[in-house]
């Protein structure tokens, strides 16, 4: 008769007994995702309807820069008539706004100039302690002559928010770059539901 080796079955099921206590006590600490990544409720609108984007987006505070811009900060840029300008070299930062991984996307309407070399990049900033960060979005080029709505721009994708339990005040910052034309943006929108 061959010899046979038991798993010793005191040892497995105290060893999954164990494990299941664990899990279970991690589950218990570990604090829901509600509790965690919370921003405000804000109103929402359809402002890109008119461009087949059915989707609701809420304003970034003073996106609509009427009346003028509170919050924003400019350099080399300015508001007239409801419109931000920006000129090369120039920037326009928005306030900070809460974001979370409900918050995947924003866009906004813009102009800029005819020709190759007319470029609008945008930006993403944040505060990480006493440290300030930027993140590279988009850079948007010469094919915008009329006013157009940019494409659907990552939020919380572009942080790697969407799987995590966190929130984050955050800006947009819009800069030309120092060869290009001016740029003109409005309706600074930001998606507050993940889909």
């Amino acid at each position: 008769m061959p010899y046979v080796i038991r798993p010793p079955v005191r040892r497995m099921s105290l060893l999954g007994s164990l494990i299941a206590a664990a899990i279970c006590t991690l589950l218990v600490v570990v604090p829901s995702r509600a509790a965690a990544a919370t921003c405000d409720p804000v109103p929402v609108s359809n402002p890109f309807a008119r461009f087949l984007d059915f989707a609701d987006y809420a304003l970034v505070p003073g996106g609509d820069f009427e009346p003028g811009a509170p919050g924003w900060s400019f350099q080399d840029a300015q508001v007239s008539n409801g419109v931000a300008s920006i000129d090369p070299r120039g920037e326009a930062v928005s306030p900070a706004f809460c974001i979370s991984a409900d918050h995947p996307t924003f866009r906004f309407m813009t102009r800029g100039s005819a020709g190759g070399s007319n470029a609008l990049r945008v930006f993403l900033r944040w505060n990480e302690g006493n440290v300030v960060r930027e993140a590279f979005v988009y850079e948007l080029d010469g094919s915008y002559s009329s006013w157009l709505p940019s494409p659907i721009l990552p939020l919380a994708l572009r942080l790697n928010l969407i799987q995590s339990d966190l929130s984050r005040e955050v800006q947009l910052v819009f800069r030309v770059k120092p060869l290009s034309s001016s740029w003109a943006i409005d309706d600074v929108y930001y998606d507050p539901y993940r889909r």
